[in-house]
């Protein structure tokens, strides 16, 4: 894979977790934090790619993952390809499960909420005086 398509797509990627992030509502803190969270950590993934660039990594009709330097030689598997795809792919794959299992759970509860299966939270203050 070419190493500028990486970077562009891992940089198009956490755009669009800043984007979603920062326009979700008040009630999804905790999604807001992971999100954003998850960008920052994605960010990481820029300069490994930069580093990579020496070799041209692709992956082959058989399915394997191969990377060639400049002149043509293989990269040895013992000398280490470009792992970055590969780990971006687990890192967005996790912020995907935790985003699913956050969803199930928030509208388990709001579905929970409205049959009155459980009473809406008091709100706690003072009490106005007459």
């Amino acid at each position: 894979m070419d190493g500028l398509s990486i970077i562009t797509g891992i940089a198009l990627v956490v755009f669009l977790l800043f984007f979603f992030a920062f326009n979700l509502g008040r009630e999804h803190i905790f999604l807001k934090i992971l999100t954003v969270f998850a960008g920052i950590f994605m960010l990481i993934f820029i300069p490994q790619a930069t580093i990579d660039m020496d070799k041209d990594c692709s992956i082959s009709n058989d399915g394997t993952y191969t990377c060639f330097y400049s002149n043509g030689t293989q990269v040895s598997d013992y000398e280490g390809g470009s792992k970055v795809g590969k780990n971006f792919t687990i890192a967005f794959a996790w912020y995907l499960t935790i985003f699913v299992s956050y969803l199930f759970v928030y509208y388990s509860y709001t579905v929970l909420r409205y049959f009155d299966f459980i009473k809406k939270p008091i709100k706690m203050g003072r009490k106005k005086h007459k």
